[in-house]
C-alpha cells in the first residue's frame, strides 16, 4: 500500500481526472473502494476548482482504461459500483460521524514509566496501539470503544470465540446503517470485543450485536421530564468477573445507566442522572440478563434536576473487586461466597460532603446474597443487596449499612449517606494484583489529562501514601477512561491498563481518540 502514496508518473497507475465541484473526505473516498479483491488506495488532490483525481492501483489493472465523459455521471457510477461490491460499506460515509486524521502514535512517543509506594514498584511498559478510530469504524462502531471501563473474563473452551481465551466487554455505539454492523445497527450498549490469543493488547474482531442496551437503544434526541426507567437513555459496561462456586459458573457485569434530561446540546452529551445496574451471563458471555439497579447517588433524580439543572450527576462505571468483611482484598480465584464481599466503587454527591463535589465512594454486598438474587426470577432482592460505606462525624470506624438503592422506579427517593474514600478521582478502575495481594486502583485526574495509580491493602482507605505512579503523555496527548484487566494464567498473570488517548486540544472527541494499552508490572522493593 506504500506505493499508492507515490506520484502517478512514477508508477503504472492510471490517473482518472474528474472535475467535481465538492470535496470528499479521505474516509468517504476510502469507502468507495471495493475490498479486498482490489487493493486500492484512493487519494484526492484538492484544488480551488474542486476535487481532482483518483488513483486506481494494482498490477492486474495495468492495461485498464477508463474514459470519462462527465464527472457527475462517473461519480454516480462509482458510488453504485461500490455499494454493490462492498455490500453497503459506503453507507457509513453517509453518517455524521467521521474520523479525524491524527498522527500515528509509536512507542517512542510514550515510553514506559513507573513509581514507588509502600514497599512496591510499579512499572508501565511503552504504549501499544489497540485500535485507531478508523479501525473501530471498520468494525462497525461510530463511537467508543471503550466509553468507560472495559471488562475482561477468561473463557471456558471456545464458546464465544474460537481464537481467544479472553472476552473483552466494552461500551460503544454501532454504525447507523447495517453495512458494517450486521447485528444491532445504531445501538448504544455493551459489545463483545475479541483479542487474539497471543496479542491481548489488540482487538482483532468484534461482535456488532449489543449484549445489553438501554430502553431507548438508538438514543434520546429529546430528553424530557423526570419520570421513566433508570436505564432509559444510556447503558454502558462494563467491569466483569467470572464467579465459580460448585456447580455455579457465571459472569457478573456492572453497567453505567443514564436517565437523560434537558434540551439537546449540540456537540456535547445530554445532561443525565446516573445510576449503576447489574447483569449476569450463564452461557460464558454469549448473552446477558439485567438483574436491575444496584446503586443510586444520594440525591433523588427529581431534586438533582431541580437543584442542578445544568449539571450531570455521574455515577462512574462501577468497577469492583472482592474483599473480606474487614476490607482486605481477596483473590477472585475460588472465593468463599459466605465470607466474601463485592466492593463496588462509584461517584456520589451530597451538598455538605466533599465540599459538595462528586467524589469516589464504595458500596458492598455479600457474594452469597448476590448469587441468591441471580436465581430469583423476580429480582426482588436486587435493590437491597448493596450498602454504602459511611463514617459519621463522631465515629471512629465506618460501616456498611446505608442503603445504596431504593425501590422507587423513578429514583425520586434519596438513597443512603456516604463517606468519600477519595476525592478528585474520575472514571476509576480497580483490580486485584496477585503479586502484592493488594488492590490496584487507576483513575483519571480531573482537569489534568493524566491517570493516577494507587496500591492499597485496605479497600476503604486510600491515603496519599498509596499513590504509586502517574501516566502522563502530555504535552501532546491527554489520557482518560482507564481499564485495568488481567490476562495470562494463574502462574503467569499479566496486568494491563487500557485507556483512551487523544490530542490535548481535542476535548475528548471520539473522532480523534486512539484506544491504547500498556503492560503493568508490580514488584516488591527489597528491604
Amino acid at each position: 500500500m506504500d506505493s499508492c502514496n507515490k506520484k502517478p508518473n512514477n508508477i503504472g497507475f492510471h490517473w482518472l481526472i474528474m472535475q467535481y465541484p465538492c470535496r470528499l473526505s479521505l474516509e468517504q473516498v476510502q469507502n468507495l473502494c471495493p475490498r479486498p479483491a482490489l487493493a486500492l488506495k484512493p487519494t484526492w488532490v484538492a484544488s480551488q476548482r474542486g476535487c481532482k483525481g483518483l488513483f486506481l492501483g494494482g498490477s492486474g489493472y495495468s492495461n485498464y482504461r477508463i474514459a470519462v465523459a462527465k464527472a457527475w455521471k462517473v461519480l454516480l457510477v462509482v458510488l453504485l459500483f461500490a455499494i454493490m461490491i462492498t455490500g453497503g460499506v459506503v453507507a457509513g460515509a453517509a453518517q455524521t460521524f467521521s474520523c479525524v486524521k491524527t498522527t500515528m502514535t509509536h512507542e517512542f512517543d510514550c515510553p514506559g514509566s513507573g513509581g514507588n509506594s509502600s514497599g512496591f514498584h510499579l512499572s508501565l511498559g511503552a504504549c501499544q496501539v489497540v485500535s485507531t478510530c478508523e479501525q473501530r469504524y471498520q468494525l462497525g462502531f461510530q463511537f467508543g470503544y471503550v466509553d468507560g471501563v472495559m471488562g475482561a473474563v477468561a473463557l471456558d473452551g471456545s464458546t464465544a470465540t474460537a481464537q481467544s481465551g479472553y472476552l473483552y466487554l466494552g461500551s460503544a455505539k454501532s454504525a447507523s446503517r447495517p453495512g458494517p454492523c450486521k447485528g444491532t445497527p445504531n445501538t448504544q450498549g455493551v459489545y463483545t470485543l475479541v483479542p487474539p490469543v497471543d496479542r491481548p493488547a489488540h482487538i482483532s474482531s468484534a461482535d456488532c450485536n449489543a449484549l445489553l442496551s438501554p430502553v431507548n437503544s438508538h438514543g434520546n434526541r429529546n430528553p424530557q421530564g423526570v419520570i421513566g426507567p433508570y436505564d432509559r437513555d444510556y447503558l454502558g459496561g462494563g467491569p466483569a468477573m467470572k464467579i465459580k462456586d460448585g456447580d455455579t459458573n457465571l459472569i457478573l457485569l456492572i453497567y453505567h445507566a443514564e436517565f437523560q434530561y434537558g434540551s439537546p446540546r449540540p456537540g456535547l452529551a445530554n445532561l443525565f442522572f446516573g445510576t449503576l445496574g447489574m447483569a449476569v451471563s450463564k452461557d460464558d458471555g454469549k448473552t446477558f440478563r439485567k438483574l436491575g439497579q444496584i446503586i443510586q447517588p444520594h440525591s433523588s433524580r427529581k431534586s438533582w434536576k431541580k437543584n442542578s439543572p445544568n449539571k450531570a450527576l455521574s455515577v462512574g462505571n462501577g468497577p469492583f473487586v472482592l474483599g473480606d468483611e474487614h476490607g482486605q482484598p481477596v483473590s477472585p480465584r475460588n472465593p468463599d461466597p459466605e465470607q466474601t464481599y463485592m466492593y463496588v466503587y462509584y461517584i456520589d454527591q451530597e451538598p455538605n460532603v466533599c465540599n459538595g463535589q462528586q467524589c469516589l465512594a464504595v458500596a458492598r454486598a455479600r457474594l452469597a446474597d448476590i448469587l441468591k438474587a441471580v436465581d430469583d426470577p423476580n429480582g426482588a432482592a436486587v435493590p437491597y443487596l448493596f450498602r454504602k460505606y459511611y463514617k459519621g462525624p463522631l465515629e471512629k470506624e465506618g460501616h456498611f449499612d446505608e442503603p445504596a438503592a431504593t425501590t422507587d422506579p423513578n429514583n425520586n427517593i434519596p438513597s443512603g449517606r456516604y463517606t468519600p474514600v477519595l476525592d478528585k478521582a474520575f472514571s476509576p478502575s480497580i483490580i486485584y494484583d496477585p503479586i502484592s495481594r493488594r488492590a490496584l486502583l487507576a483513575y483519571q485526574v480531573p482537569n489534568q489529562h493524566t491517570i493516577a495509580f494507587r496500591l492499597s491493602s485496605n479497600l476503604v482507605e486510600l491515603p496519599a501514601s498509596t499513590q504509586l505512579a502517574i501516566l502522563d503523555e502530555r504535552p501532546n496527548h491527554g489520557v482518560r477512561y482507564p481499564s485495568l484487566i488481567q490476562t495470562g494464567g494463574e502462574d503467569d498473570p499479566q496486568l494491563w491498563i487500557f485507556y483512551t488517548h487523544d490530542p490535548v486540544d481535542s476535548k475528548g472527541s471520539w473522532d480523534t481518540a486512539t484506544f491504547m494499552a500498556r503492560q503493568i508490572q508490580i514488584t516488591a522493593i527489597p528491604k
